[in-house]
């Protein structure tokens, strides 16, 4: 029978063996350093009112392609748009002492008479783009002629309140002005809330596509992807969006498009 004496591990074996634990013990602290770092980063963000929830909602956003501004997300999505094939069944003619045209639907286009008003009925949001393309005017008399772009508008006894981005010539001498203006149970109310005179190269004839991004407060306008005009304001906070034409004009329109606003930024 022969006995077994354990003398240790030989000394090469035992020079591994404590490099070994030395490996472990080096790489649980460089994790403790640096559990003791995210901890130190996330306390330090909650100091300064950062949610660590928001932080890593923005980065999964911007990796989905849906980055959120605000409280807008920044994916361009359509709401409404109509090249007018279709009847104006949707749509509401403002019929007052002072509105007084008539629309119609003729070979793919709307035509408003002098003086006329119309409110599309299917939409009534708060923040939207709103687009008038293809605008042409046929100007009947010398003073007066233009044409607008409402929004978060409502009727109530065919008296118009809400908002609206207009064009305007009053007379031949006029170069024009754009403005912003509120209109408050029918009235326009002056002065406007921001206004600047039409760019030099503008047509009154042809005068393209006009647009207005409503975010919030702030009201920005387009003419034919240009932005020229912004103002802010707090009165109306939702309503309707639509059209209208100036004593002096009669209009045609291809299409009108609501979108939301981050399809302006794109």
């Amino acid at each position: 029978m022969s006995v077994f004496i354990w003398q240790g591990l030989p000394e090469g074996l035992k020079a591994k063996h404590s490099r070994k634990r030395e490996t472990g013990q080096g790489l649980v602290e460089y994790a403790l350093i640096l559990l003791l770092l995210a901890g130190l980063a996330a306390l330090s963000l909650n100091l300064m009112g950062v949610s660590l929830k928001d932080v890593y909602q923005k980065v999964t956003d911007m990796f989905n392609g849906t980055e959120q501004v605000g409280s807008e997300q920044a994916a361009c999505e359509n709401y409404f748009q109509t090249d007018f094939d279709d009847s104006l069944k949707d749509w509401d003619n403002i019929d007052s002492d002072f509105w007084k045209g008539d629309w119609e639907t003729e070979k793919g286009k709307l035509v408003g008479e002098n003086l006329g008003a119309l409110l599309y009925g299917g939409l009534n949001g708060q923040d939207y783009s709103v687009s008038l393309n293809g605008a042409q005017l046929a100007n009947t008399k010398p003073t007066y002629q233009g044409y607008g772009l409402i929004f978060r508008a409502s009727v109530t006894k065919e008296r118009l309140n809400g908002y609206m981005f207009e064009v305007e010539k009053k007379n031949k001498n006029d170069p024009g002005t754009m403005y912003f203006s509120q209109w408050i149970n029918g009235a326009q109310i002056q002065p406007p809330l921001a206004s600047m005179t039409v760019p030099k190269n503008f047509d009154w004839s042809n005068p393209g596509s006009m647009t207005v991004k409503v975010s919030g407060n702030e009201f920005t306008a387009y003419l034919n992807g240009v932005p020229l005009l912004q103002t802010t304001d707090d009165l109306y906070k939702s309503g309707q969006t639509g059209v209208a034409v100036n004593s002096g004009s009669k209009l045609s329109l291809d299409d009108f498009s609501v979108d939301s606003p981050a399809c302006q930024e794109q």
